[in-house]
């Protein structure tokens, strides 16, 4: 409700439109330095914010990883995590308002300075299903 000139006014409920996927399996990163793509959504016209989280993961010493908002050629946005010690994962976000004149395949790229890296689907510990991983988009405008 909000306040109208002579008292309160009913406000009109406000359709969201929203996408979600989650990475199924884990993805090796097996090319150093190189992005790869991870996971992608198909957007409609309109103004999206779009949310990646990614759980990476490194099997032997320090990696740095490094994910971007992109649909193949722009990138949105961009973000990069270092670990520092083997089997301690981190989680890494990417968070863009992408405006988008036509329909576009907006996707999460990972690469990482070291071979034998990974971006999980799921935790390590105490797993909640593959729900580790995942790329969002809520429609704003």
């Amino acid at each position: 409700m909000n306040s109208g000139t002579n008292g309160w006014s009913a406000q009109v409920p406000l359709a969201v439109s929203n996408q979600q996927t989650q990475l199924a399996s884990n993805v090796t990163l097996s090319a150093t330095n190189t992005y790869q793509d991870i996971l992608s959504l198909t957007l409609g016209a309109g103004q999206w914010l779009v949310m990646a989280n990614l759980c990476v993961n490194r099997t032997a010493a320090s990696s740095d990883f490094e994910a971007k908002l992109w649909n193949g050629t722009i990138v949105y946005a961009s973000s990069e995590v270092t670990i520092w010690l083997a089997n301690t994962p981190q989680e890494m976000q990417v968070f863009a308002i992408v405006t988008l004149s036509i329909a576009t395949l907006v996707r999460v790229a990972c690469a990482s300075s070291n071979t034998t890296t990974v971006v999980q689907a799921a935790n390590v510990s105490d797993a909640a299903g593959n729900t580790a991983s995942t790329l969002t988009a809520v429609l704003i405008a």
